[in-house]
C-alpha cells in the first residue's frame, strides 16, 4: 500500500486516500494533507478535490496542488466509517471560528468540558479519521520533536500566530519548543509499508519529508 511522488503521468486516487502537497521551504518537506474527496485521477501540480483540515475544514476544496498521495486501499466499511467522522466533526465545527478549530499540539484534542468540539491539524484530522475507521496509521504517542523554525517552514500561513508565545499557545505549543508534532509527511511515509493495518508506524525525524532520506 504505497505512497507516491506524483509526476506529469495520471495516477489513481480512490475515496479517502490521502493526498499532500508540498512546502515552498524545504525540498521535500510536506506542508499539507488531506482526504480524496472523490476517486479520479491526480497528477503533479494539479488541484483535486479534498476534505481537509485548512482551517477551516473543508470539503471538495480545489484550491492546492497535489504533490503526494498515499493508498490504503480501504474497504467499504471503512469508507462509510470515515464518511460518518466528517459529518460528525463537520456538524460539530460549524458554528467554530478558524482558531478554534485548529490546533497544532498536540494533533487531536477531544471535546472537554469548556467546548463540544474536536480540534485538529491537518495531520491529525487525517489520522483520527483512519483511526475511525480502525486504522491506526501513526504511533502518535511516540513522536519527534520538531523545533519551531521547522514549523514555520511547515506552516507558512501561520506565521503571524507561529511567531507570538501568546498566539501559538493557543495552538498548544506552549515554550519555546521543541513539541512532539504529527507532522504531514508522518502520514504518508506510514502508508508506504505492505501492511498499514498490521501496526502503527513510529515516526523517524528524517520522516517530517516524503520519501524520508535514509
Amino acid at each position: 500500500m504505497p505512497s507516491y511522488r506524483l509526476t506529469d503521468s495520471a495516477i489513481a486516487i480512490s475515496l479517502y486516500d490521502v493526498a499532500g502537497m508540498d512546502a515552498d521551504t524545504r525540498v521535500g518537506l510536506i506542508a499539507h494533507i488531506g482526504l480524496a474527496a472523490k476517486a479520479g485521477n491526480v497528477q503533479l501540480g494539479v488541484p483535486f478535490p479534498l476534505n481537509h483540515m485548512v482551517p477551516p475544514i473543508e470539503t471538495d476544496d480545489l484550491r492546492f496542488p497535489v504533490h503526494v498521495m498515499g493508498r490504503c486501499n480501504l474497504d467499504s466499511d471503512e469508507i462509510r466509517q470515515i464518511k460518518v467522522f466528517l459529518d460528525e466533526v463537520a456538524s460539530e465545527l460549524q458554528a467554530q471560528s478558524q482558531l478554534q478549530q485548529y490546533i497544532i499540539f498536540p494533533h487531536f484534542q477531544a471535546p472537554t468540558t469548556g467546548n463540544s468540539y474536536r480540534r485538529f491539524n491537518c495531520s491529525g484530522f487525517v489520522a483520527e479519521a483512519y483511526r475511525y475507521a480502525g486504522i491506526t496509521l501513526v504511533d502518535t504517542n511516540n513522536l519527534p520533536d520538531v523545533d519551531l523554525a521547522t514549523l514555520k517552514d511547515a506552516y507558512p500561513a501561520f506565521l503571524t500566530v507561529l511567531n507570538s508565545d501568546r498566539l501559538r499557545e493557543r495552538l498548544g505549543l506552549k515554550g519555546s519548543g521543541p513539541w512532539g508534532v504529527l507532522m504531514p509527511a508522518y502520514i504518508l511515509n506510514s502508508l508506504h509499508r505492505d501492511d498499514v493495518r498490521a501496526s502503527a508506524y513510529v515516526a523517524r525525524p528524517t520522516d517530517m519529508h516524503f520519501p524520508s532520506p535514509l
